[in-house]
């Protein structure tokens, strides 16, 4: 089995007012409520995974090349399986190039 993807592509109207998108799901036997975070209500195409906590703790991830995350599987199967976590995703700015083109 492999490990926890994610890539989010969230368009403006899946944030609430306070710039938010949830969703819940479950992987790993273990279920998972996760937050995205876009304060700053970037467009899909300019924002990147900054941050991500679990259950408040900052958790390590694998960035992608095409701008995605990989989170081991080992870490979400360490978490207690009778209770539903959550996965707080922190979007921010993606930084700009050399050129200004991205």
């Amino acid at each position: 089995m492999g490990d926890l993807y994610i890539r989010p592509k969230l368009v403006e109207s899946q944030f609430d007012d306070e710039g938010r998108a949830t969703l819940t799901t479950t992987f790993a036997s273990r279920r998972l409520s996760f937050q995205f975070n876009n304060r700053a209500s970037l467009p899909v195409n300019r924002y990147r995974i900054g941050d991500i906590r679990c259950d408040g703790i900052p958790i390590e991830f694998e960035q992608q090349k095409d701008g995605g995350v990989l989170i081991e599987r080992s870490l979400i199967k360490s978490l207690a399986p009778e209770a539903e976590h959550s996965i707080v995703v922190t979007l921010l700015p993606k930084p700009q190039s050399s050129e200004g083109v991205e």
